[in-house]
């Protein structure tokens, strides 16, 4: 999981794997690591989904951490522009640790979608450029959050 602070990622994850919701927000201290095995069209893909700070002042432990990743869900706040412009740093870091690595891009909080900061234009865009598909997602209402999961570990198992 990676993005900037503050995007939900937590919210994805714990809407993902236990199918809860929790309005307060608490920032992550370091990492929390949660396991999920994923039915794929091939086979069932065991998937650790690593829950990392956002803070790019981390970038050291970033980078240690997804030297191993073979994907990542990489997300964007659909009510902060600047969330969707920093996508290049986290896709770039990944790539970084790991140049095979494939990623998901996810524009959360799509329930909040008259408050969109952006378009799905440059979404669109932006995935296009870094060969991502890419899902609108909301932890609040589940929107999309499945698809999105299940979307990066078919893309795990057909690489």
């Amino acid at each position: 999981m990676l993005g900037d602070p503050a995007v939900g990622k937590t919210s994805l994850v714990k809407r993902y794997i236990m199918d809860t919701f929790d309005e307060r927000y608490v920032s992550t201290v370091g990492t929390r690591v949660l396991k999920k095995v994923v039915p794929t069209k091939k086979e069932e893909v065991t998937m650790m989904i690593w829950d990392i700070l956002g803070q790019h002042t981390y970038k050291l432990l970033h980078y240690a951490v997804l030297q191993g990743a073979v994907g990542a869900v990489v997300v964007c706040d659909v009510e902060r522009e600047d969330t969707l412009g920093n996508l290049d740093y986290w896709v770039n870091l990944i790539k970084d640790a790991n140049s095979s690595a494939k990623c998901v891009i996810v524009v959360n909080k799509s329930d909040l979608i008259e408050n969109a900061a952006f378009d799905k234009g440059k979404v669109e865009e932006y995935a296009t450029q870094h060969e991502s598909p890419f899902y609108y997602t909301s932890a609040k209402t589940d929107e999309g959050v499945k698809d999105a999961f299940e979307a990066l570990a078919e893309i795990m198992v057909k690489e």
